[in-house]
């Protein structure tokens, strides 16, 4: 599998901490205060004089300028399994790196769409056999970085990447952590060749995302990633030296049952715990010294394969240019300083794209809905909320349910001040694991109830941003009692930037490669099919859409009049949903037999809050009938309302026992029989 191998020369890998610095003119003076107390730190009018630029700009230098130093293709490969994805990143090299997704139709539409390249490659399955033992894949990944770190003469591609790393003068930013047993290695193995990491491998069984670690287990971790950290060979034992980051890429709980001592615990009157062993966030508490000062900061990726390479490549290739806010805490509970408002005015003269969407009164589930219906319309998203893991609570005292998370029509990072909402990240019931499941990569929540103070204001956070510091390091809080082992999750990788558009120092070839004969170049084998009038396919409308080509897809369907297929049907959703064309949505999803998956989750997030107010009682059927697995109840809990406007005081009950007999999953029928609580006969 190493037919292709290419690797970045030596000459990129000189003056990488320095090639950015000239952009920072700020950054002696906001990147070292923190918010590190209950009361934010107020905004300086004055620049603050510091002896040298502060460690976090430094870190997101030295990424920013790698990444800036690595040729990128404005492509896009899509291929159909793990061996041919490993086949594909070993001709990444000095011609060129670009994302590679096993494609699929969720996470791939809404990155190849926001990332809109030039040329758009399908790939066919290689013949290669992939062996599944973990010492074996283990032994590929390593060769497969050394290769790409490798000078274009080295001959040997088993030479250790840490040996390799020394002789270019390059000085790892950190190290990733995986099970090569776990789905999410591969993901591993992308950051750590474009990002330069060490790549290590974390075996064990440690329990799923949505459980919690115990001392013993947690000691028998923490033992294992400072081991990675002390036989490195490079500094790593202070913030600010040669390693600073650590990307775990595998399953592993969100939380820690731990009895730490009184010095490691924030100390604050108002803060109350009720237990002897009272939950932190696993991404906050590793990487710390035995004083319990943090000696790197720590991201975290899990999941499906799919998924886990979505967020690698979301981290690693997609541009953030735009920011969205919603403010929805009340602020008669206090934390002025958290404002969004305040976040505005620091967003004003930077070059993001920028949308207060609501805030005060306006931030209600009835405003929240039509905004959302077409998907997040920006790359990030902060939000100000109050609640618990399954609902977020906004000013006008309506209430956000999971259910009313929507599909999203490109990648999102997410800022989320808000309790519990990563509780459960693995269960899509939850706030934090819908936004995940979604296609959230890279989200700052909380595990547990943190108190508000445990939050960079995002007024702060931009600040340091836009500076170049690393999204999950600008979320960290560094002095104060907060900056003690707390409830904060960090998931995705933690070195990714949101550098200001106007800044960002991109190495973009516009050369693409020749596609071979197996396989498809889409745009090119698209244009030819349309010039021969072939007729019209489903996969022909489904790479009109990865193409964002909807308005000529619409065209060629209605072309077809009544004369279509359920195949055809299923592949023209994609397209009415981003062009918010609910009747025709309607009316295709029924022509294409009413599909679970994608298609479901687009109907509701279509309608938004017209499902709670639907007339007719031929579409309050379709959505009786397309309850979504997980949200069954939630789902009906909305319709209820049109439920009793069409078939009148009373029919509550008949649905929801409806819904029931269906036998939907345990936690389904859990929650129908509470919402049949809530309506006796």
């Amino acid at each position: 599998m190493n037919s292709h191998r290419s690797s970045i020369p030596v000459f990129l890998i000189s003056a990488l901490i320095l090639c950015l610095l000239g952009d920072v003119p700020e950054a002696r003076s906001h990147a070292q205060s923190d918010a590190g107390t209950e009361s934010p730190p107020q905004d300086s009018s004055e620049t603050v004089q510091a002896p040298q630029v502060a460690w976090q700009i430094r870190l997101g230098a030295r990424v920013g300028g790698l990444t800036s130093q690595i040729p990128r293709l404005d492509r896009v490969v899509l291929v159909p399994d793990l061996p041919t994805w490993l086949d594909e990143i070993q001709r990444w090299g000095a011609r060129g790196t670009w994302p590679v997704l096993i494609e699929d139709d969720r996470f791939t539409p809404i990155f190849v769409r926001r990332f809109a390249p030039r040329q758009l490659v399908r790939r066919v399955s290689v013949t290669n056999a992939l062996s599944d033992s973990p010492e074996t894949l283990k032994a590929l990944a390593h060769r497969i970085q050394s290769s790409f770190w490798s000078p274009p003469s080295a001959t040997d591609d088993d030479r250790p990447i840490a040996e390799l790393y020394r002789d270019l003068g390059w000085r790892p930013p950190g190290i990733v952590a995986t099970d090569f047993s776990d789905p999410a290695w591969p993901a591993a193995l992308a950051l750590s060749m474009l990002r330069g990491q060490l790549l290590v491998d974390l075996p064990g069984e440690f329990g799923p995302p949505d459980g919690a670690l115990d001392g013993s287990g947690f000691k028998r971790l923490n033992r294992t990633v400072n081991g990675f950290f002390e036989s490195s060979g490079w500094s790593w034992k202070t913030l600010g030296d040669d390693l600073d980051a650590l990307t775990l890429c595998r399953s592993l709980p969100v939380r820690v049952n731990i009895a730490l001592p009184a010095a490691q615990r924030p100390n604050l009157s108002s803060l109350k715990t009720d237990r002897e062993t009272p939950p932190v966030a696993l991404t906050d508490l590793l990487c710390r010294n035995a004083d319990g000062s943090r000696y790197a900061v720590c991201g975290w990726i899990f999941g499906s394969r799919i998924r886990s390479i979505y967020m690698a490549m979301c981290a690693l290739f997609i541009d953030r240019d735009s920011v969205a806010l919603v403010d929805g805490y009340d602020r008669r509970r206090g934390g002025t300083a958290y404002a969004l408002s305040h976040a505005v005015e620091v967003l004003e003269p930077l070059s993001y794209e920028t949308a207060l969407f609501a805030e005060g009164p306006e931030a209600s589930r009835t405003n929240w809905l039509p905004v959302m219906s077409g998907g997040v319309p920006a790359d990030v998203l902060f939000v100000n909320s109050s609640g618990r893991s399954s609902f977020m609570d906004m000013t006008s005292g309506t209430r956000l349910r999971a259910s009313d998370l929507p599909v999203l029509n490109h990648p999102l990072a997410l800022y989320l001040i808000h309790s519990f909402s990563l509780f459960a990240p693995e269960t899509p019931t939850t706030i934090g694991g819908r936004w995940l499941d979604r296609g959230v990569y890279a989200y700052v929540g909380s595990c547990n109830e943190p108190l508000l103070g445990a939050f960079r204001p995002a007024s702060h956070m931009i600040r340091q941003i836009s500076l170049f510091v690393p999204f999950i390091v600008a979320s960290r809080l560094f002095e104060g009692e907060f900056s003690k082992p707390w409830r904060l999750v960090t998931i995705g990788d933690p070195l990714m930037l949101l550098e200001q558009p106007s800044k960002r120092p991109l190495n973009v070839l516009k050369n693409t490669f020749e596609v071979d004969e197996a396989d498809s170049d889409v745009r090119a084998d698209l244009v030819k099919r349309l010039r021969d009038e072939e007729p019209l396919t489903p996969d022909m409308l489904r790479d009109l859409h990865l193409l964002g080509q909807d308005d000529l897809a619409v065209g060629l369907w209605e072309r077809r009049g009544d004369d279509v297929t359920p195949e055809l049907a299923r592949e023209i959703l994609p397209v009415l949903f981003h062009k918010r064309d609910t009747r025709s949505f309607r009316d295709a999803f029924r022509r294409a037999g009413e599909p679970d998956g994608e298609p479901r989750e687009m109907l509701w997030t279509l309608h938004g809050g017209r499902s709670s107010n639907l007339r007719s009682a031929a579409d309050l059927s379709l959505f009786e009938r397309n309850l979504r697995s997980t949200l069954m109840a939630q789902d009906l809990e909305t319709l209820l309302p049109s439920i009793v406007r069409v078939r009148g005081t009373g029919s509550e009950r008949a649905a929801i026992v409806s819904a029931m007999n269906r036998q939907p999953g345990q936690a389904d029928m859990n929650q129908l029989k509470a919402l049949l609580e809530k309506h006796p006969r």
